[in-house]
């Protein structure tokens, strides 16, 4: 599925780049979005494949996937937020 290569190429690559020009993010932070968007991937690649095949279990594992992948998404606004200054507005 192309969207896999938005995801899993393209969003950690341009994370990359935003958190090598603003290296005062916390490490750790970095880590653990790196963390959800690797685990995310992990598990949603299987359901989508299982989906495809009709497997039973597919639509628990794209929903896991699909949610740790989310998360990493917005993980990563607020990073961007943190590590720009900006503030959303209210």
């Amino acid at each position: 599925h192309a969207h896999i290569n938005l995801v899993g190429g393209v969003w950690l690559f341009l994370a990359g780049l935003f958190y090598n020009a603003h290296p005062q993010i916390s490490k750790r932070l970095v880590t653990i979005h790196y963390g959800l968007a690797v685990i995310g991937l992990l598990v949603f690649i299987p359901g989508i494949w299982g989906a495809q095949i009709n497997a039973p279990w597919f639509g628990p594992v794209v929903g896991i996937g699909s949610v740790l992948s989310a998360a990493q998404l917005v993980m990563f606004t607020v990073l961007v937020f943190i590590g720009t200054g900006k503030k959303a507005a209210a």
